[in-house]
């Protein structure tokens, strides 16, 4: 595998991260205005995103997101489905996030045409443009948001949707918090010393996969306590240097991953096995050959975690 290929995922400043382009306007002025949300929710411009069961809509090369005309969502003939307000695309057109997850079974060919599938977002990954990724991430999070968020957390009445999807109210007069979507940050970091990178592998991954090392910030801590806290945990590591690289939102989990490098203060680690089932030290041209005979599997294409191993590999070769 020469390097381009090893590398061709790499983060620009000016290209942001698979789920987190700008191919689109939230338009978040116009959420409150209730008015101004039915004429566009009803307008012949408008698509609806649709989500079923945690799943999306494409084509069947998956190569782009399948979008329902006003016509084909009014021809679904769902009761007061959940609808969120997600903006306007690039060309003008209103895009809105409808639930229909009440259809059951789901027959695609019921619908539309042949042509239709439905899938889990894993699935249409780098298939997808990133604009479109983007788009269809947003719609999905946030109505796994509002699935979960159906009873408030403080007194458990049930919760009402407010500003066009993007919180939610208690329905108790005594109570009225209002909720908003939940989003749970994450570290996710590349150590390195004396020109290797450390890679790990967890239980969970498929065999051979090779990752940098990532953790939930917690109560109270900066975020880069929380890597320097993840490394030793995880490979009994003390690290220096800690410095920011970028961010993704990342729909799998509802989460944002802050991106960060670090510099171990020696090579000698610890594993936790509880955490890690193996974790070692590669330089750049160890792990061109491992994955190249396929002995070394790296994180997706799509992932934050494969941006910050391909920037260091690319500084570092």
């Amino acid at each position: 595998m020469d390097k381009e290929s090893l590398t061709e995922s790499s983060c620009n400043p000016m290209q942001p991260h698979f789920y987190a382009t700008s191919g689109f306007d939230r338009m978040a002025h116009f959420r409150d205005d209730d008015q101004q949300m039915e004429n566009r929710l009803k307008g012949d411009d408008c698509l609806f995103v649709p989500v079923w069961n945690d799943r999306v809509f494409t084509n069947k090369e998956r190569s782009k997101p399948r979008y329902f005309s006003v016509a084909e969502y009014q021809a679904l003939g769902l009761d007061k489905p959940q609808i969120i307000y997600l903006g306007q695309s690039h060309k003008g057109q209103t895009l809105a996030a409808v639930d229909i997850s009440t259809i059951d079974p789901l027959d695609e060919q019921d619908w539309f045409d042949q042509h239709l599938s439905c899938i889990d977002l894993r699935g249409a990954g780098l298939s997808l443009s990133a604009d479109d990724a983007s788009i269809v991430a947003y719609a999905q999070t946030i109505l796994r948001w509002h699935k979960d968020a159906r009873f408030c957390g403080r007194c458990g009445s049930e919760t009402s949707s407010r500003s066009a999807g993007h919180s939610r109210r208690c329905t108790k007069d005594k109570c009225s918090v209002e909720h908003f979507p939940r989003i749970n940050p994450a570290v996710i970091m590349l150590v390195e010393h004396e020109g290797r990178v450390l890679l790990a592998s967890n239980p969970n991954f498929p065999e051979n996969l090779r990752s940098i090392l990532a953790g939930f910030v917690e109560p109270g801590e900066s975020l880069e306590q929380a890597v320097a806290r993840e490394v030793w945990e995880e490979v009994g590591l003390e690290i220096e240097n800690i410095r920011y690289h970028s961010s993704q939102p990342w729909p799998f989990s509802s989460s944002i991953m802050l991106g960060f490098t670090s510099t171990a203060k020696s090579s000698a680690m610890t594993v936790n096995k509880e955490e890690l089932s193996e974790a070692d030290w590669y330089t750049p041209s160890e792990i061109e050959k491992a994955v190249t005979s396929e002995i070394l599997g790296l994180p997706r294409l799509d992932s934050i975690a494969r941006a910050i191993l391909n920037d260091w590999i690319e500084e570092n070769s």
